[in-house]
Formats: C-alpha cells, sequence, structure tokens
C-alpha cells in the first residue's frame, strides 16, 4: 500500500513531521464531522463528557481510539480534543472526553453543538500521500510518501518542541 513504518521509542505526542524540511501532515479524516449534541454520562450526573454525531463516514472500531484527537477550527485557533474512548451504536457515535481540561475552550464557542471538526491521529485516516502517524501504544511510526519520494534519500525529523512562543490570555487578565 505504499505505507513505510520504522520503529520509535517516543513517549509523548508527534503533532508534527518534516520530510525533507517540508512539513507533513498528521493522519486526518477528509470528511468533517458535525457536533450533534453534548454527552453527558449517567455516572458522571450530568457534567459535560463528551460529543455525539452521527455515524455518517466514521470509521469502525479504530484501532487506537485513544490516540484520536477532534479538531475544531475557529477563526485562527484550533482547539485539539483528546478522545479517551468511542461508543459505537447504530444511529449515533459518541466520543468520551474529558471536558474538564475544555471549560476556557467552550467559553470562546468553539466548542458548541452544530460545530464541524475533523478527527486526527488515526492509522485509519493514513490514506493520503504525505501524511503520517505515530502509535504510541506500538511505537511505529508510519508515514505515505509523495509522489517522487524515495524514502532511503529523505531527511525526516520530528522537532522537540510543539510550540516556538504560546501566548495566553483571558478578557479579564489580558497578555
Amino acid at each position: 500500500n505504499g505505507i513505510y513504518c520504522v520503529p520509535l521509542e517516543y513517549s509523548g505526542e508527534i503533532r508534527n513531521l518534516y520530510v525533507n524540511g517540508y512539513s507533513a501532515v498528521r493522519a486526518r479524516s477528509e470528511v468533517l464531522y458535525e457536533m450533534r449534541e453534548y454527552y453527558n454520562s449517567p455516572e458522571t450526573e450530568g457534567e459535560r463528557d463528551g460529543f455525539v454525531i452521527y455515524p455518517f463516514m466514521f470509521p469502525e472500531n479504530l484501532s487506537e481510539p485513544e490516540s484520536l484527537e477532534l479538531v475544531f477550527k475557529t477563526w485562527w485557533v484550533s482547539h485539539r480534543v483528546p478522545v479517551d474512548d468511542i461508543i459505537y451504536n447504530d444511529a449515533e457515535i459518541i466520543f468520551k472526553t474529558d471536558f474538564v481540561f475544555y471549560e476556557d475552550v467552550q467559553a470562546t464557542l468553539a466548542l458548541k453543538e452544530g460545530k464541524k471538526f475533523y478527527a486526527e491521529n488515526a492509522l485509519e485516516f493514513l490514506d493520503n500521500p504525505g501524511e503520517f502517524y505515530y502509535s504510541k501504544a506500538d511505537k511505529m511510526l508510519y508515514y505515505y510518501p509523495k509522489a517522487g519520494e524515495i524514502i532511503k534519500e529523505c531527511d525526516i525529523y520530528i522537532p522537540k518542541t510543539e510550540f516556538l512562543i504560546d501566548i495566553k490570555g483571558t478578557e479579564t487578565e489580558p497578555v
């Protein structure tokens, strides 16, 4: 299928990969999904515990659902929501997440019903040249080369720093 893989001992997230000086794309869905509603687990007494979507074109039984991230784009910001688990039903798919971490993001209205997002970081989404995926469970890095790339001749590197500058502020505590 043209996908290369190599063992890689690394315990963190890999969101960036560079091949011959150009940024590769983290494996992602081609479909934009719509958040239908919040998921409220019966065990947590009404807290927001995730999202519900229609099962339209979402792959069943991802190999590592806990590695998946949902990416909501608003203006110039990408909000990344890590998934803890996925519940598959006939009429819906539930992404269980930890909403406590995202209370500030919710205030910006980025994560609300009707918002569209794509899913990122699943081997099942590795289907386009120039995409990569890292499996923390298997400690394997996968890459789908672009046309003309000879993998043995490529300079491939992973940056250690995800953010060069991280500026955070609020309306009450501006930067």
